[in-house]
């Protein structure tokens, strides 16, 4: 038989009721406790995605810097004047065996250096087109192009996501003469 205890004010109350609002603040202390969890997981996703960004953003500009001298160099305003072959421009920028000339190597390096992340070796691919419209990646060494497109991709990983798909920004770009 359940015990009926007398409030001061005359009413009834009976035992099994006791506690209640105790469970419903553990509740509100629980639910208040996941969304404080999910708050600091969302900050921290926050931090990779600005991450990710800040180097998509130093990617961005050193392709552009190199689409820049590539450019130059392609309508003669490098040191050295005159339009370069196909093959001076490959050699210079893509280089051969996958080596690279002198300005893709100060490219690569500059890529390599951009802290905080795994870095891979950036890929630059050509496409030319001569007088007779004829797409090639493979010109003679004394032919000009009429006009040539370059592929660049820069690949980086975060320290922690090893064996997984690397990020990568990639830019094409036309140039004709």
């Amino acid at each position: 038989m359940k015990k009926v205890f007398e409030k001061r004010d005359g009413r009834k109350e009976r035992s099994g009721q006791r506690g209640g609002m105790l469970l419903e603040v553990l509740v509100s202390v629980l639910l208040f406790a996941l969304g404080i969890v999910a708050l600091v997981g969302l900050q921290g996703r926050s931090l990779g995605v600005t991450d990710d960004v800040q180097h998509r953003a130093e990617a961005m500009h050193l392709t552009n810097a190199y689409m820049g001298k590539i450019l130059a160099a392609a309508n003669g305003g490098l040191a050295g004047g005159g339009r370069l072959t196909g093959d001076q421009i490959r050699l210079r920028f893509a280089g051969a065996n996958s080596v690279g000339g002198a300005d893709y190597q100060v490219f690569a390096n500059q890529v390599l250096a951009i802290p905080g992340v795994q870095m891979l070796a950036p890929t630059v691919s050509f496409d030319f087109v001569d007088n007779t419209g004829t797409v090639t990646d493979l010109l003679d060494r004394v032919r000009r192009v009429d006009s040539f497109d370059v592929t660049i991709t820069v690949q980086w990983q975060d320290r922690g996501d090893q064996g997984t798909v690397p990020r990568q920004y990639r830019q094409t770009f036309s140039a004709g003469y």
